[in-house]
């Protein structure tokens, strides 16, 4: 899609759903939040920018 001139590689791409993909069932955290590319729990409505890519 983007002729591999993306921000990321595939690897680095590839971590936070696979990572979402292999949580146990029934946790708490992260259960509907939004996760920036390190896997930490970003505050999309209210709090600050998680940063450049």
């Amino acid at each position: 899609m983007t002729s591999n001139k993306g921000f990321w590689t595939i690897e680095e791409g590839a971590v936070c759903p696979v990572y979402l993909a292999l949580l146990p069932p029934n946790i708490a955290e992260p259960k509907g939040a939004y996760l920036w590319k390190d896997k930490k729990v970003v505050d999309w409505a209210h709090g600050p920018s998680p940063g450049p890519y």
